[in-house]
């Protein structure tokens, strides 16, 4: 098997779908997707207030999406908000699609299978960003396509495929793929200059980095909460840390080497907080 097609290969085990398609970067592979949405004439695109990505409400935007913000838990979505949102636009009949991160500001993982029921339950596209592939969980898998109809995913610096270029978008839609394979989506979204034997590599390496860094998270808790430290979905499955904002944190973050960022950031979480960012451990 060539180097390309085992690259195919990995992915859709990784994913469950069917259908794959590089792009350039995870950004590259969100407009991808909002060009879809725009072509299979959705209208409105829900996100979360807090814990997504920059680009979902600048592209939903550059394609004349509505983007309808959520109201989230620091960032988990709250599952009576979504059914709020579906709802309503079910009754108004506009075809609209959800587009979540698997872990939550990486640090808090989604409920997918329950968010999953709601979307099929109103005819709303589930899209999930990403930030868990090589999950082999038995309880609550992410990065599912047996749940997400379409999952979209970075390969870029810091990334669980820690590739420093890259990215992709699944789904056992055909019309998605054949939607971005148009020529003048292709040119704007499809790899250039992917360096095919690195990415399989660092595919093949992405399970046992994600399991090394969420058993890191589960440490950082343990050890913090030893400290009194008030930690943010302490109970959940993540690749990062957020705790309430103290100075010992952030000594605990120097003694440790562990880099740090404080919020607000609406990419965690939009109050006053500390996000250890395990996901630049190389």
């Amino acid at each position: 098997m060539q180097i390309h097609d085992r690259i195919i290969d990995n992915i859709k085990k990784s994913t469950f779908h069917k259908h794959i398609y590089l792009t350039e970067s995870g950004d590259h592979a969100i407009l991808g997707i909002m060009h879809y949405l725009k072509n299979a004439g959705v209208v409105q695109v829900i996100i979360p207030d807090q814990g997504g990505w920059i680009t979902y409400k600048q592209y939903s935007k550059k394609l004349k999406l509505e983007a309808v913000e959520m109201k989230t838990d620091r960032g988990v979505v709250i599952l009576e908000e979504l059914e709020k949102l579906c709802c309503d636009a079910g009754n108004k009949g506009l075809k609209t699609a959800l587009l979540v991160t698997s872990f939550a500001g990486y640090y808090a993982e989604q409920p997918l299978d329950k968010i999953s029921e709601i979307c099929r339950k109103y005819n709303v596209l589930l899209i999930e960003d990403t930030n868990a592939f090589g999950d082999n969980s038995s309880k609550n898998r992410l990065c599912n396509g047996k749940l997400s109809d379409i999952i979209v995913g970075s390969f870029g610096k810091w990334k669980v495929v820690n590739n420093y270029h890259g990215g992709f978008i699944s789904s056992n839609l055909k019309e998605v793929i054949e939607c971005l394979e148009d020529a003048n989506i292709a040119e704007k979204i499809k790899h250039k200059n992917l360096e095919e034997k690195k990415l399989l590599g660092n595919l093949e390496k992405a399970p046992l980095r994600l399991k090394f860094l969420m058993e890191t998270a589960e440490k950082i808790k343990k050890e913090l909460s030893a400290q009194g430290i008030n930690i943010f979905h302490k109970d959940k499955r993540g690749i990062g840390v957020v705790t309430e904002h103290k100075s010992e944190v952030i000594d605990y973050c120097k003694k440790h080497n562990y880099h740090y960022e404080e919020c607000p950031r609406n990419i965690r979480v939009n109050e006053k907080a500390i996000s250890i960012e395990l996901k630049r451990i190389e």
